[in-house]
């Protein structure tokens, strides 16, 4: 699953590097966290658009059903259910970010991990976004985990580069969902449990354990 991630790039760097444009300030931050505000990029006919969201979705068809909003979309959902038809026609996004959190199980206890691809450069996740009148949502989705990820969840975001992540947003998108890899070369180290609290938000999350003791 992704339940918490960095992106700790401006959001008109990552309008530069997309080609999008950006409506309003949406602050960086080391501890995204769901129920909170992210940075999405949307299409927008001719041009793509990068803009808040709060994280956490509730499907229209989920009102009543779902006590709480989803913040993960299972990939294989989306190919198999026809209750996401519509958001996957016309709700994709891609949710900006360099880095994400995992948790392994240690006994009783869950050690915190932070996960990014070298360089700690910016990647996007897939994600669909759902609006109801005034009110919008966003969800992240997720694939298998592949060979090194599966050793800390059996989920992992569906991660794409610039060029899938243009496909995504501009094409069916469904194929995209069939071929779900882990990204190769992925940078993993052990974090301080200072993440665990949502309200933490600095470079001390991401920290190497070493470091932020």
């Amino acid at each position: 699953m992704c339940g918490r991630f960095a992106r700790t790039l401006p959001v008109e760097k990552i309008a530069e590097i997309f080609g999008a444009e950006t409506a309003g300030d949406i602050p960086a931050s080391w501890n995204c966290s769901p129920g909170k505000d992210i940075a999405v990029i949307l299409s927008e006919g001719s041009f793509c658009m990068i803009k808040k969201s709060f994280w956490g979705v509730m499907p229209s068809w989920g009102r009543g059903r779902l006590t709480r909003p989803l913040i993960n979309i299972r990939s294989e959902t989306l190919l198999e259910k026809r209750t996401f038809e519509r958001l996957l026609s016309v709700g994709r996004c891609l949710i900006p970010a360099d880095g994400f959190y995992e948790w392994i199980k240690e006994g009783e206890r869950k050690r915190p991990v932070f996960i990014s691809l070298p360089g700690r450069r910016l990647f996007f996740m897939a994600g669909l976004l759902e609006r109801e009148g005034s009110e919008e949502g966003c969800a992240v989705i997720t694939a298998q985990a592949g060979e090194r990820l599966s050793s800390f969840h059996h989920r992992m975001p569906l991660i794409m580069d610039k060029t899938l992540g243009e496909a995504w947003l501009t094409g069916d998108g469904r194929f995209l969902l069939k071929e779900a890899r882990e990204p190769s070369g992925l940078q993993i180290w052990p974090v301080s449990s200072f993440v665990n609290d949502p309200e933490h938000d600095s470079p001390l999350c991401a920290a190497p354990l070493q470091e932020a003791r």
